[in-house]
């Protein structure tokens, strides 16, 4: 078992870093990679820093050990994996996330900055290899904010590949996540399977958007969820912020006196918690 055997020097190869993010849960990958040799990354050096105060509370998803048909990535962590200096063996894999001790930093969980430093290991037949794409870990964070990803080189030498030489790199979407809070009031949003027409200014269901559709707006005026006179049937917005405002009206007015909006069952199901 070796640590990628060095293939002879070729031509520079590109290496796409995915990132994608759901609330405050982000996610980073790979694709791009091609056969063995020079096209395939032996070993990722990352950086993520989070704005704003926000730190990371946490990192998951990775994978641990060799890389194997049945089980392909990179789980060799550089930073803090223990060998038995005697048999060869590794004791503990350990962590992607690299200790503060080590140049780049700081780095660490419940900071504003991580450095994650992963490489592959395999032997025998490329199928054994990390692949083509996949993912390399997830991480979250304490709140709302931007994470930037930026390739560490100064230390860990970036991405490298098979033939020892670093790799360009490129972002997909972007190096920049945006992380927000997921929506309290999720569960507020207009019954869109019995009442279609509802986010159009339809409050009761019959189609139309008129006299009667404004009068439960106004009944239900700057209420919010959770209060007696509230009614999510005038809850227009489709990004249900859990309160009858300005904002359903305008939507109101801009189809008022619209027919033929319906098609459901003229049912509303208000929901009971969020």
């Amino acid at each position: 078992m070796v640590l990628l055997v060095a293939m002879p020097a070729m031509a520079a190869q590109t290496i796409t870093v995915t990132t994608a993010a759901t609330n405050l849960t982000g996610t980073i990958g790979w694709s791009g990679n091609g056969a063995a040799g020079a096209t395939r990354a032996r070993a990722f050096a990352l950086v993520l820093t989070a704005s704003g105060g926000a730190t990371f509370t946490g990192i998951s998803g990775f994978k641990t050990g060799v890389s194997t048909q049945s089980s392909p990535g990179y789980g060799i962590f550089p930073g803090s994996i223990q060998i038995d200096p005697n048999t060869g063996n590794v004791t503990n894999y350990k962590t992607p996330i690299e200790p503060n001790t080590l140049p780049g930093g700081p780095s660490a969980l419940n900071s504003s900055q991580i450095v994650v430093a992963l490489g592959s290991l395999y032997s025998g037949a490329d199928t054994n290899s990390p692949g083509t794409s996949g993912t390399l870990f997830s991480y979250t964070v304490s709140a709302p904010c931007t994470v930037t990803v930026a390739v560490e080189s100064t230390y860990r030498g970036g991405v490298i590949g098979e033939d020892a030489n670093a790799m360009a790199v490129t972002f997909s979407p972007s190096a920049s996540i945006v992380h927000t809070a997921a929506n309290p009031h999720a569960n507020t949003l207009w019954d869109a399977t019995h009442c279609p027409a509802q986010p159009k200014g339809d409050a009761n269901c019959d189609g139309k958007v008129n006299a009667f559709d404004l009068n439960i707006l106004k009944a239900s005026w700057l209420k919010k969820f959770g209060q007696t006179s509230y009614n999510c049937g005038a809850n227009f917005q489709q990004t249900a912020n859990g309160s009858v405002n300005a904002f359903d009206l305008n939507i109101l007015k801009a189809n008022w006196l619209k027919t033929g909006l319906g098609g459901g069952d003229g049912t509303l199901t208000c929901p009971t918690t969020e």
